[in-house]
């Protein structure tokens, strides 16, 4: 009676713990279920922490890049700007040379009119020029004669002609070149003085 009581306590026990055991073994299953899907689940966010890193760097390398872009476009910009100001201060400086000019040229042209008109009044005409230089000619043509017949001639000769010799006739040519350059230099001052 008594080995029957502990048989069967004993099946009872080992029947206990076998459901205790199956529900060990289930929760075991669970857990490593669980710990696959943890597993899982760090793997893939290593894997996209990775991915992110490699976004993250390839990000700073286009901003940097981009960064680098704007420098050298705000430089571009800063060289076109004085380039646009030393031609507008170009354009200006040449407008202002040439108004100057033009009021030069303006002066110049009104004094050479004055000028003209001085000429006009002091100078004889073109006329009495010419025949002034006609004169002269004449004259050196006939110095030139006179001393052909000086080499030729007597003393008595030389002595009777005493009024056209070539001094005299050299003289007369000096008195008329004289007139002609004092009317060019006075010319020459009339243009030279001031208005």
């Amino acid at each position: 009676m008594v080995l029957e009581e502990k048989l069967t306590e004993t099946s009872k026990r080992l029947a206990k713990l076998g459901v205790e055991n199956s529900h060990i073994s289930n929760a075991l299953l669970v857990k490593e279920k669980l710990i696959e899907d943890v597993n899982k689940q760090l793997t893939q966010m290593e894997s996209d922490f990775s991915a992110l890193m490699t976004r993250l760097q390839s990000t700073e390398k286009d901003n940097a890049s981009l960064k680098y872009e704007v420098r050298v476009l705000e430089k571009e910009l800063e060289i076109r700007n004085e380039e646009r100001e030393f031609n507008r201060r170009t354009d200006d400086a040449s407008h202002k040379q040439h108004l100057e000019s033009v009021k030069k040229i303006a002066k110049l042209e009104s004094e050479c009119q004055r000028l003209r008109i001085l000429v006009r009044k002091r100078l004889p005409g073109p006329a009495a020029l010419a025949k002034m230089k006609n004169e002269v000619e004449m004259l050196g043509r006939d110095s030139v004669e006179m001393r052909r017949r000086k080499l030729n001639a007597t003393a008595f000769m030389v002595d009777s002609a005493v009024d056209d010799s070539p001094e005299n006739l050299t003289r007369r040519i000096g008195n008329l070149t004289e007139e002609l350059c004092s009317m060019e230099e006075g010319k020459q001052e009339s243009q030279g003085s001031p208005s």
